[in-house]
């Protein structure tokens, strides 16, 4: 795919955009063997049935190594509107209150490694992007 235009590559953006943030809650649980071997297929199923349990819209997805194999389970989460929030060392009982605080739009703040937001920055009256990381020091 040749991409020959900015209006184009703004097209292809939106479009991942979409893809990545779809509008509704999106839960990424880290399922690959480390993450599996600390009990992720059981926080799955905790948080479909719970989401269900709650009435909310959003989707669970099982992803792969998301890194830091010491905190497995990790969980990723990503609403509309807030800073992308990481938990590690979550347990399928621990999900009705995670989820309950999502309900509320609040980050609990029980075993949150990180959140992830997205600043824009303006210099010489261009925009760009910042990443801004705010790392929690927890014990797992």
């Amino acid at each position: 795919m040749k991409i020959e235009s900015v209006r184009e590559l703004n097209k292809l953006k939106a479009a991942g955009e979409k893809l990545l943030f779809p509008g509704s809650i999106r839960i990424q649980v880290g399922a690959s063997r480390c993450g599996l071997a600390r009990g992720a297929r059981e926080v799955i199923a905790a948080f479909e049935k719970e989401l269900k349990a709650q009435e909310l819209e959003g989707s669970v997805i099982k992803v792969g190594c998301i890194g830091m194999c010491y905190a497995e389970p990790l969980v990723e989460i990503i609403m509309p509107g807030m800073p992308k929030l990481t938990y590690g060392g979550i347990t399928a009982d621990m999900v009705p209150a995670l989820v309950k605080s999502l309900a509320k739009g609040k980050a609990q703040k029980k075993n949150l490694l990180y959140r992830t937001g997205e600043e824009m920055l303006m210099v010489n009256g261009k925009a760009f992007t910042m990443i801004c990381i705010t790392v929690y020091i927890t014990l797992l």
